[in-house]
C-alpha cells in the first residue's frame, strides 16, 4: 500500500514540476531514452505519459468495471483487453466522445 501512495504522490509531483512537458519525445534522436523512472518499482519510460499510465498499475483503485462479470481494471485499455479475451463477441464499453462547446 505504501508503494501505491508513493506512486500517486510521485505522479502529482511530476505533473506539477513538468507542467505537462514530456521528455524523450520529439526530434533530436531522443527516442528510446528512459527519462522517467517509476518511484514504486524503478521501471523507466521515455515519455511522461507512459509513466503516468504505468503508475496506475500500482494503485489499488480499479475504476473500470466489466459489464459482463465482476472483473475490474485499473486502466481502460486493460478492461478492453479483458473483454476481448474473456467475453469475445461482446460489445466494448462505448468511447467517450468529445462534445463541441
Amino acid at each position: 500500500m505504501a508503494a501505491a501512495a508513493a506512486a500517486a504522490a510521485a505522479a502529482a509531483a511530476m505533473d506539477a514540476s513538468l507542467g505537462g512537458v514530456g521528455g524523450g519525445s520529439g526530434s533530436g534522436g531522443g527516442a528510446g531514452l528512459a527519462d522517467f523512472q517509476c518511484p514504486a518499482c524503478g521501471r523507466r519510460f521515455a515519455r511522461h505519459w507512459h509513466l503516468k499510465r504505468h503508475l496506475a498499475t500500482h494503485l489499488t483503485v480499479k475504476p473500470f468495471k466489466c459489464p459482463y462479470c465482476p472483473h475490474a481494471a485499473n486502466i481502460k485499455n486493460n478492461l478492453k483487453l479483458h473483454i476481448r479475451k474473456i467475453h469475445p463477441g461482446e460489445a466494448l464499453p462505448e468511447e467517450r466522445t468529445r462534445q463541441d462547446v
